[in-house]
């Protein structure tokens, strides 16, 4: 077997594991023997210098990943003309093989599989990173072990290419048949897209095909934005209510990945008896969603596809949502419908049924549930609320569960029986007993989509906040306190994962006395910093920040290697024209910078060395942080 060297650590072969848009993976090994996976990007890359500073920038995120279900990545090298990917070198093969091999999958084993992947891409996402191209290729069966452990491979590499603006039109972000709706809008994707593409993923191993899939790009996109996913035969309910959730077209009314693997990993022992559903050669035909609106008359469902027909919109601000198998469509304001969204139809027949027990006083306590929330399936749980009954009597025994939600439905406020478009009550929004709506819960560290299903009904405005050390969309902060009485609206901070962008790969726009270079301060190393010219006492520097950032950050001081330790340097800061941050700094006295630039177009930054002395400023590894559906696109080379 030959070998060659890759950087100064590693040894490649001629063996080929794989190849995929971005590069071709051999086997290799360290200089100590132990085996690794290299992938070697194509040599286009390696002439990208936007990518080569991005692939230096990710290195930290990328290899601090950790995880029994993530492909680890150990190292990356950049040589010359080399860019290189060193990972945990997996035995086994993809779950493509597998499912070529195997067909449809048992829904249990679904499950195990849905819930190692989803706890993997929580462990991504965790680290602020995004996988963005999630698909079966992408998914590893670890053999090594006696037995088979799903892992998730090549999370992040999109996220370097789409960072250099030369390689957009050679490498698409994400693969069509799995990628979200969002994506299709332009939108930068965020943990809830790799969530739906594990839905879609589900989806292909119980039945075989992806729900979209067929036609050009294009038309595969816009079935992901429009239409309604078809329900296959087979599927068992829980299973596909889990998938439906996770492919909901908003982003925020989808659960989590660690929500998803927490469920899917109970969901599995309920469902070790069931069969595989049958294999299907060519997906299911896909209707467009119905756009709501209080206008729009009933329209009946057809009985066949599961999905609803398309009704015209005479709303530009109607929303989209698909309706229930067997259902009639009814159009509802769209405030009604932001209280729909992302709530599962076991969880509205549930509240059904507690309803329906309350009207027949027969309910002794609250209730609630949340399939993201409970072990407990909405079924179950309903039955069992039938027995909780004063003096523990049942409801009537000529009275089924299902009988019990049709006769009221109505009054549950969910339009989905028979007669849902004949009274003006089958469209309002479901009306909580006292005990669910009387107090605040405290959502500080649930996601937003949790928060919005635990307040059916109430408006939730959204503040966002940079925050680099959690999960996208967890809440931080709420305006009404626990406890308070739920009011119409409620306004909640959430986190989200910024963008960082160096200023020292901005193009200055003016300015004399700056340089970027490799810095120390008090005894640390600063290896992307803005520091002034050797010689020079005073300076400034001017860049245009196009309204694109939220925050700068930076440690400022003047270097380990001045002279004259007393020596002062005053430094400032300006955001159009208007003083921002004033300091004066000595050696061995670093001072930390972080200044908000929301909205801010101009920054210029000053220097003066009080003792008309060599400066020797530096502005240590100095950033801007931003949303990524913010951040300027880097320009070309």
């Amino acid at each position: 077997m030959n070998e060659r060297p890759v950087g100064s650590s590693y040894l490649l072969s001629d063996q080929r594991l794989g190849a995929g848009a971005m590069g071709v993976v051999y086997r290799g090994r360290d200089r100590q023997g132990n085996p690794y996976a290299i992938k070697v990007l194509r040599t286009e890359f390696a002439e990208d210098q936007v990518l080569v500073q991005k692939f230096v920038q990710e290195r930290s995120a990328l290899t601090g990943v950790d995880h029994p279900h993530v492909v680890v990545m150990r190292d990356l090298v950049v040589e010359g003309g080399t860019l290189a990917i060193v990972m945990e070198l997996v035995e086994g093969h993809d779950l493509r093989a597998e499912l070529a091999s195997h067909g449809p999958l048992r829904p249990a084993e679904i499950s195990s599989i849905g819930a190692a992947v989803a706890s993997g891409l929580a462990a991504v996402h965790a680290a602020g990173l995004i996988h963005r191209d999630l698909k079966p290729e992408n998914v590893l069966l670890d053999t090594t072990g006696g037995r088979r452990v799903p892992k998730v491979a090549d999370f992040g590499i999109s996220r370097i290419a789409d960072a250099a603006a030369a390689t957009r039109s050679t490498v698409p972000m994400g693969t069509p048949n799995y990628a979200a709706p969002e994506i299709a809008d332009g939108k930068v994707p965020t943990g809830a897209a790799d969530v739906y593409s594990l839905g879609i993923m589900l989806y292909e191993l119980a039945c075989g095909v992806t729900p979209f899939q067929g036609g050009s790009q294009l038309a595969v996109m816009r079935r992901h934005a429009d239409d309604a996913v078809p329900r296959p035969e087979g599927i068992p309910e829980d299973l596909w209510r889990t998938i439906v959730d996770m492919t909901a077209k908003d982003p925020l009314a989808r659960p989590t990945a660690a929500q998803v693997a927490l469920y899917l990993s109970q969901l599995e022992q309920r469902l070790s008896g069931e069969r595989p559903a049958p294999q299907l050669t060519d997906p299911l035909p896909t209707v467009p969603l119905v756009p709501r609106n209080t206008a729009s008359p009933t329209a009946a469902l057809p009985a066949d596809t599961g999905a609803s027909p398309t009704v015209a919109l005479s709303s530009p601000t109607a929303r989209m949502t698909p309706v229930p198998r067997g259902a009639r469509v009814t159009e509802a304001a769209p405030q009604e419908e932001s209280v729909r969204r992302g709530r599962s139809r076991g969880m509205r027949r549930f509240f059904a049924v507690a309803a329906a027990l309350m009207v027949l006083g027969g309910a002794g306590g609250v209730f609630a549930y949340s399939q993201w929330g409970s072990d407990e399936a909405p079924d179950e749980a309903a039955e069992r609320s039938t027995e909780a009954t004063e003096g523990g009597e049942t409801a009537p025994s000529g009275d089924s569960v299902e009988e019990t939600v049709e006769a009221t439905r109505v009054a549950a406020g969910d339009p989905t029986g028979d007669d849902a478009g004949e009274s003006e009550s089958a469209t309002a929004a479901p009306s909580p007993s006292p005990e669910e709506v009387l107090a605040m819960p405290d959502l500080v560290g649930q996601s937003l989509a949790e928060a919005k299903l635990s307040l059916p009904g109430t408006e939730i405005s959204v503040v966002e906040q940079l925050d680099p050390d959690t999960v996208d969309n967890t809440i931080l902060a709420q305006t009404v306190p626990e406890g308070e009485e739920v009011p119409d609206s409620v306004e909640v901070t959430v986190a989200r994962q910024p963008v960082t962008v160096y200023l020292d790969t901005l193009e200055t726009a003016d300015g004399y006395g700056f340089d970027t270079d490799l810095a120390h301060l008090d005894g640390e190393t600063y290896p992307r910093s803005v520091v002034s010219d050797l010689w020079d006492d005073d300076g400034y520097g001017e860049w245009n920040l196009g309204r694109g950032y939220r925050e700068m950050v930076a440690l400022v001081g003047r270097s380990d290697d001045a002279t004259g330790a007393g020596e002062t340097v005053q430094v400032d800061v300006y955001l159009d024209g208007r003083s921002v941050w004033s300091e004066r700094v000595q050696v061995g006295n670093p001072v930390e910078l972080r200044i908000d630039v929301t909205d801010a177009l101009r920054l210029r930054i000053e220097y003066t060395s009080l003792e008309e002395e060599e400066a020797y400023l530096v502005l240590g590894d100095v950033h801007l942080l931003g949303l990524p559906e913010e951040v300027p696109e880097p320009a070309d080379e």
